[in-house]
């Protein structure tokens, strides 16, 4: 957790053993996903722990807001039952030369365009358009790998490393020998990144899909 965030004194927050994949869900609707999820946000957990503090004592006036992360309201994040509605806006910009922009990022759900100002603008973006409607406008939902993705957050919050996650989750491999130990760290390693974008980001687009 980074240095700028409050230690959370709540230990138990409602998840599975991370050790025991039977605990964890399998059949959710992507607003449930999304609930799992966010509800494993250090940034939210740490908020709902100083919700009650007066601005007047509290360095995080802004993380006190459930609209900060675009909820109407505080739902507990202990509570796996909780399916909250967040309030996902529409993501539309478009940059002009001499504007600042400090990063582009292509978030689920966009498509990037640059054009050419010193050419026609009709023709590029007519096989813009064309491009982006050949595309999948909806990604494909990986559910079937959200499971193993709740794991190895909840083993990474436990304390456990990449490594020590690869050999309880990828047990049978590793003793078949169909696995590698370092293939299985690096495909924990992956893994834990999409999962740390479904937890930290991409929460409220997930929420939007069904």
């Amino acid at each position: 957790m980074s240095d700028d965030i409050p230690a959370m004194s709540v230990t138990n927050w409602g998840v599975p053993d991370w050790r025991a994949p039977l605990g964890y869900p399998t059949a959710l609707t992507p607003r449930q996903w999304s609930w799992e999820f966010f509800r494993r946000n250090h940034l939210y957990r740490a908020s709902w722990e100083l919700r009650d503090w007066d601005d007047e004592k509290s360095a995080y006036a802004l993380w006190e807001s459930p609209a900060h992360f675009r909820l109407s309201e505080w739902v507990d994040p202990r509570d796996g039952k909780a399916e909250p509605r967040f309030f996902y806006g529409r993501r539309f910009h478009v940059a002009v030369p001499g504007e600042h922009v400090e990063q582009v990022e292509v978030y689920p759900g966009q498509a990037a365009i640059i054009v050419d100002l010193d050419a026609p603008l009709d023709a590029q973006l007519e096989e813009a358009k064309q491009k982006i409607e050949r595309s999948s406008r909806r990604q494909r939902l990986q559910t079937d790998l959200y499971p193993r993705y709740l794991r190895i957050l909840d083993g990474h919050d436990a304390g456990a490393k990449d490594a020590e996650i690869a050999q309880v989750i990828y047990d049978d491999e590793l003793a078949r020998g169909t696995k590698t130990v370092d293939e299985a760290r690096r495909s924990i390693k992956k893994a834990r990144e999409a999962a740390e974008k479904l937890r930290d980001r991409d929460y409220e687009y997930l929420a939007t899909q069904g």
